[in-house]
């Protein structure tokens, strides 16, 4: 069995190194492109304030989105709406972290994995929802 502790650290932490960048890149861009307020499309203007209220949208609640929203409704940026937008992009590019390492978890080979997931964080479904709450 390989020890872990005698990796080269370079090789030990290669895919954070990969991940990082991918998400850094993904949030700057979509913080260029966000949109600045409220965005008038389905239930964007009720998740823009949900969170400070501690309301319930509709069912199911999307209680996680509830608590996490009411605690980055606190962070002085701007207005409420975008400090929500803010928080979307910020979870989107988390995404595209997490959808790089389920690729490298699946067997992926690294530059396979940070294509996927960049694939995924500028395809423009998930960017297009990455700016709005």
């Amino acid at each position: 069995m390989k020890d872990v502790r005698s990796a080269p650290l370079l090789s030990r932490y290669a895919d954070w190194l990969v991940a990082l960048p991918a998400a850094l890149l993904s949030i700057s861009v979509y913080l260029m492109t966000i949109y600045p307020g409220l965005f008038g499309l389905g239930d964007a203007a009720k998740f823009a304030f949900v969170g400070k209220i501690l309301g319930t949208p509709h069912a199911p609640g999307y209680p996680l989105y509830v608590m996490v929203s009411h605690l980055f409704s606190y962070i002085p940026l701007g207005t409420l709406a975008y400090r929500m937008n803010v928080l979307s992009a910020l979870l989107a590019a988390v995404a595209v972290a997490i959808v790089y390492f389920a690729g490298r978890v699946l067997g992926l080979e690294r530059p396979v994995a940070l294509a996927t997931s960049l694939a995924l964080g500028f395809g423009h479904a998930f960017w297009s929802k990455a700016l709005y709450a």
